[in-house]
């Protein structure tokens, strides 16, 4: 079988990473996770494309794709593949030493062109690469460029600073400004975080930040921000260097975790829409920028997502803050895009991920089928992931008028 890009969900990626062993299993809520959601991939395909499952995709789901415009890739579970795939590349979710080891396990020839790609074996220094000090090393090259062009939405306030021990922990929440974000230099979707609220809450003595130091090495921390909208921005880097792909917005719940994902500004914004736009006109610009001048090119293949920040500040000036940290790796903001290009003038949309019963699903569904017009979707409500067959996790997107 011959396909241009052979995919494939592995959403616990940065944990496997942390592990470091080939044969990295993830804990058994987040394996039904990866199994339940795998679909998902199907959006960022192309019909020249291949998908590899873990068990066998429901037709239905892809045969509704289909009839509904969408180009999808050919879907093969694993366990059934019994034939040699021809690939030009290998897009996983996200890298890591036990993809590498998954792909090798399979019949897969690539092409030579493959073998100039940095990410066509694992190297010890991807470790690195694929944690929040690439995003350190982003904003650094970000704050320089921002003086010098001397930008007047943007702003970075804070480089993050790296905690290597209890002792230095106490020592910072006892001399910055409060409150105070603690990162896990891998993590996803928000998980992977601690507030320092005030100066008791000694969290050099908290056994999850205890169990953290040990297990990483080290963290992150900065101060929050007020924040007013969290927004993404997606590149796609190659041999030729790194471009844009657009930008979404998100939201995330009280701890900063992950919860949805917006086509556009959410109409409840309090962001001038012409602020917003020179806002992004400017990020997109510094990041293009200092994403080159780190030559990331040289060192990765692939999406590239940055979330960024509006925020208040002290002075009640509405800023941008481009860089928060930075995704080396698929994500749901990618499929976001893909989407927005199908909604019909007007239309806008959020998706969302949630733990379903089937029935649950098909309530939802029969009272809010999905539309279209001429090929383009005005309404109501859209499966991204199949739905379960008993109960289990489904990602679903809801159009807006």
């Amino acid at each position: 079988m011959n396909c241009n890009k052979l995919l494939f969900y592995n959403p616990t990626c940065e944990m496997a990473v942390v592990n470091g062993h080939p044969s990295y299993t993830p804990p058994a809520r987040l394996k039904k996770f990866e199994e339940d959601l795998e679909s998902i991939m199907i959006w960022l395909g192309a019909s020249e494309d291949v998908l590899l499952t873990r068990n066998r995709l429901s037709t239905d789901f892809v045969s509704w794709l289909s009839d509904f415009g969408f180009e999808v890739p050919k879907c093969m579970d694993v366990d059934s593949l019994q034939e040699t795939i021809f690939a030009k590349e290998l897009h996983p979710w996200g890298w890591s030493p036990a993809i590498h080891k998954f792909f090798s396990t399979l019949e897969i020839q690539l092409q030579d062109s493959w073998k100039s790609n940095p990410m066509n074996h694992w190297k010890s220094e991807y470790k690195r690469l694929l944690s929040r000090l690439t995003g350190v090393e982003l904003i650094k090259e970000a704050v320089v460029i921002i003086e010098k062009e001397r930008f007047s939405n943007v702003l970075i306030p804070h480089v993050p600073v790296m905690m290597d021990s209890p002792e230095y922990i106490n020592h910072i929440e006892k001399t910055s400004t409060l409150p105070l974000l603690l990162k896990t230099p891998w993590s996803a979707s928000g998980r992977g975080l601690f507030k320092i609220r005030d100066k008791n809450e000694q969290a050099w003595k908290n056994p999850w930040i205890l169990g953290k130091l040990k297990q990483q090495g080290f963290l992150l921390g900065e101060p929050f921000l007020h924040k007013l909208q969290d927004v993404s921005f997606h590149f796609w880097c190659d041999s030729k260097g790194v471009h844009s792909l657009g930008t979404t917005y998100f939201s995330t719940d009280k701890a900063g975790r992950f919860l949805g994902c917006y086509t556009h500004l959410p109409k409840d914004s309090s962001i001038p829409e012409s602020l917003m736009k020179e806002g992004e006109k400017e990020a997109e610009s510094v990041l293009l920028t200092a994403l080159q001048k780190m030559k990331i090119n040289t060192k990765y293949r692939g999406p590239i997502g940055v979330d960024g920040l509006f925020f208040l500040s002290a002075n009640g000036k509405i800023l941008l803050n481009p860089c928060i940290e930075v995704n080396m790796r698929y994500s749901m903001g990618l499929i976001n895009l893909k989407i927005r290009e199908r909604l019909a003038p007007g239309r806008t949309g959020k998706w969302q991920i949630g733990y379903l019963k089937a029935r649950e699903w098909d309530d939802l569904a029969g009272c809010f089928s999905a539309k279209s017009m001429h090929g383009m979707i005005t309404g109501d409500i859209l499966p991204l992931s199949a739905s379960p067959k008993n109960e289990g996790y489904m990602a679903w997107f809801e159009v807006f008028n």
